[in-house]
């Protein structure tokens, strides 16, 4: 049970916001990185809800997997939130700011730093030795980041120009198969290739590809950049090759077979998560459509 609701939270970080997948996926397929991180969340929040109903239907079978805590006061646990006051407050000002437009993506991530700074300030945690390295600390990953987007883009325009992109779609549409037939087969895709790839690689290596093809089947890009997400997250958390398994493996000293056994829960969770979503895309569409 400890195995299993670790993993599963492991796969949902990159689904609420705010997800480096999806904001690596609204670059590429230059679609609106606000309205994804916005919907985002009822799919983030879907599947929580998936993972808990879990969590509760295996405890009222067999109770030793959980027993229970010391009780505590009402007042204890109220105190305790002001540990996570600070989290959800920027939070708010980000997603705040990005659902009312009161300011865009990049000026939502200025809200959040700042609201951040502030907090680190009247807490009396930041001094200037963190401040200067939280400051290298950015330069360096954004100097990763958009090298490897220059790479990719670069990638995708070669597959334009030499008429790959084109071709490929016309090619799988003539075929006559039902469009939820490829769809199921670039799900499968990404779970493979999610076992043997880390999410933003996977990423920056799918979308070129897959996402003309979906917008030639007329899906929905925010949907499909969504579910583009999740199919990556799944594979993290599959065999042979689990990032994510391997990673709890290291930290817990668990068997590698235990580990893989406890993630059977979450990838069965996840399943019904995609399907639906894919049943019903409005989960993750309606709230974007609001703003």
């Amino acid at each position: 049970m400890a195995l299993g609701s670790v993993l599963a939270g492991g796969t949902l970080g990159n689904m609420i916001p705010p997800s480096t997948g999806l904001v690596v996926y609204g670059i590429l397929a230059e679609v609106s990185i606000g309205r994804l991180l916005i919907g985002g969340i009822f799919p983030g929040l879907l599947a929580a809800f998936m993972f808990i109903l879990w969590i509760i239907i295996a405890v009222q079978h067999n109770p030793e997997l959980a027993p229970l805590p010391a009780p505590s006061a009402w007042m204890e646990r109220l105190l305790a939130l002001r540990k996570v006051g600070g989290m959800l407050l920027v939070m708010v000002a980000v997603f705040g700011s990005i659902y009312t437009g009161v300011a865009t993506i990049t000026e939502a991530a200025t809200v959040g730093c700042f609201v951040t700074f502030l907090i680190a300030v009247f807490s009396r945690k930041l001094s200037l030795r963190k401040l200067q390295q939280s400051l290298v600390d950015t330069a360096l990953m954004c100097a990763m980041i958009f090298l490897l987007l220059t790479s990719v883009m670069l990638f995708s325009r070669f597959l334009n120009f030499c008429g790959f992109t084109r071709g490929l779609v016309e090619f799988i549409i003539g075929t006559g198969v039902s469009r939820w037939m490829i769809l199921a087969g670039i799900y499968l895709a990404c779970i493979i290739l999610g076992c043997i790839v880390d999410p933003t690689s996977l990423m920056l290596l799918i979308v070129p590809i897959f996402f003309p093809i979906a917008m030639g089947l007329k899906f929905d890009p925010i949907w499909f950049g969504i579910m583009s997400v999740i199919m990556i997250q799944i594979g993290l958390i599959t065999p042979p090759v689990g990032l994510c398994v391997y990673a709890l493996h290291g930290v817990s000293n668990a068997p590698v077979e235990r580990c893989f056994t406890s993630a059977l829960p979450p990838f069965i969770m996840w399943l019904i998560v995609v399907l639906l979503l894919t049943a019903f895309p409005g989960i993750a569409i309606w709230l974007p459509s609001t703003m």
